[in-house]
């Protein structure tokens, strides 16, 4: 099925791209809201995207995540944007856009966003209990920061070992920051962990559209007067308690300033994960 960006018609071009979207509730990434139409960071990313190239996008909707990789494959679509982790187990069958337009990463997450008592930083959090999705791209991470993880399949979980005194807080997917009905809100104060690049993807060895549109994402970063991508973060994740992307300031201050960009940094790199299901 394919559809048009809601409130966004856009200029009939040549030519016309099939762009691959999977219609997940995602808040603020990309949700549905309660008039049906589709909105969130990655929808204001792909508007904007289309304004800064000559390229119409048809939206194609995918089953789900694991067929993002397949539709490319199988020239379903032409590229996709929707929270696809850039690792390099993908790499081997597609290719990544960079730089990623966004990193996501492990957020603590309170009741109302309040820091346990005593944790100023993450390594405040050592020896003490914390609620962990199973999903969470690095399953070291808790090992790393020495705490004791307790294994939770739902945010629901997680509140209630925290009221109870059982743990305190959630460690959680840091773009996904609708955990309704709870109360968990990110603790600004702590910067997301293990960031993994978000990055568009293309058909293997498509050079050509990987770089009109790494050249588009670059002046999303910095056009010469404003960026676009820490507006739309403001807008979507700044209001849900997320500190500023750490990545993208750096990334947006050496645009600005006209210094060579650091290829090295999370934007421009692959994550080792082997596999990962985002």
């Amino acid at each position: 099925m394919a559809a048009t960006l809601h409130g966004y018609r856009a200029q009939e071009v040549i030519p016309r791209l099939r762009l691959g979207v999977v219609p997940s509730q995602a808040r603020p990434r990309i949700f549905q809201d309660d008039q049906g139409a589709w909105s969130g960071f990655e929808v204001g990313l792909i508007e904007a995207l289309s304004g800064v190239t000559d390229l119409g996008f048809e939206w194609v909707w995918l089953p789900g995540l694991q067929d993002r990789v397949d539709a490319l494959a199988n020239d379903t679509v032409d590229f996709v944007l929707s929270g696809f982790g850039a690792t390099t187990a993908r790499e081997e069958v597609i290719d990544f856009v960079l730089p990623a337009y966004y990193t996501t990463a492990a957020a603590l997450f309170t009741p109302d966003g309040a820091a346990p008592e005593g944790v100023k930083t993450w390594e405040d959090l050592k020896g003490k209990r914390v609620a962990a999705l199973a999903s969470l791209y690095d399953p070291q991470l808790g090992q790393k920061l020495g705490i004791e993880e307790v294994p939770v399949a739902s945010a629901e979980e997680a509140e209630a070992l925290i009221g109870s005194g059982q743990a305190v807080g959630f460690l959680a997917d840091s773009t996904n920051l609708d955990l309704q009905p709870t109360k968990l809100k990110a603790v600004a104060d702590l910067q997301p962990l293990g960031p993994i690049p978000l990055a568009v993807a293309v058909a293997q060895g498509d050079a050509e559209l990987a770089q009109k549109l790494s050249d588009a994402m670059l002046q999303l970063f910095w056009n010469g007067a404003t960026s676009t991508i820490q507006e739309l973060e403001k807008k979507w994740f700044g209001a849900g308690g997320l500190p500023p992307n750490e990545a993208v300031a750096k990334l947006v201050e050496s645009l600005k300033a006209g210094q060579p960009v650091d290829k090295a940094g999370p934007l421009f790199t692959l994550f080792d994960s082997g596999s990962s299901s985002s």
